[in-house]
């Protein structure tokens, strides 16, 4: 079978809901909380469908997975086992990586609640992307092949060759590993803020 013909499947439903943060309603452009839908399907056929919190329009998004995608492992910050992504190709987790790397602040020691929570769930994201943009470089190996590229992949990598290689994509990953230790660190803070919160609610 040739590669134009081969099914493409989702490793986890993990995989599935970051497909559809990455895939905006077809209506409106709106991002949908993929958590919001409805799973339905069997055997290694699966849909997510539900409407679109700002229009209402339907979205439904078909995968085809390798079983039961709720029962699939997925271990912590990673969508799915060692193989990489069939469903999300290098440039869309590098485009993901451009719009969340800016949201990462990597000293949390003056956020307000509502920002630490939003700092450390951007962080996670990151961290996410990079472990799964690692699992496109074969072991040994010090970049991302051209078979696991797309036109607009090899386009993108000719801009940015570094984006392709384990040695950017590595540092990116000890960053976050960082910023998830400092965010650990400060955790004491957060939830002194929470206390506080809640006391001064009570008191209301």
């Amino acid at each position: 079978m040739s590669d134009a013909r081969r099914i493409v499947r989702a490793r986890s439903i993990h995989e599935m809901y970051f497909f559809v943060s990455l895939t905006p309603c077809a209506t409106c452009d709106a991002t949908i909380d993929a958590k919001s839908l409805r799973l339905d399907g069997q055997g290694d056929a699966w849909a997510l469908t539900g409407a679109c919190p700002r229009c209402r329009a339907r979205n439904a998004y078909t995968f085809r997975t390798y079983g039961d995608p709720v029962t699939a492992p997925a271990p912590r910050d990673e969508l799915g086992g060692p193989s990489p992504s069939e469903i999300i190709s290098p440039k869309r987790w590098n485009d993901e990586i451009d719009r969340v790397l800016p949201l990462v602040r990597p000293d949390p020691s003056a956020l307000t609640r509502e920002e630490w929570y939003a700092n450390r769930d951007a962080n996670r994201r990151l961290l996410v992307c990079t472990n799964e943009l690692l699992k496109f470089v074969p072991e040994g190996e010090g970049e991302i092949p051209d078979a696991a590229l797309d036109v607009e992949g090899r386009a993108d990598r000719a801009d940015r060759p570094e984006r392709y290689g384990r040695a950017w994509i590595s540092a990116l990953r000890a960053t976050c590993l960082e910023n998830r230790a400092r965010n650990v660190a400060d955790l004491p803070r957060v939830e002194a803020l929470e206390c506080a919160a809640k006391a001064s609610r009570r008191r209301r």
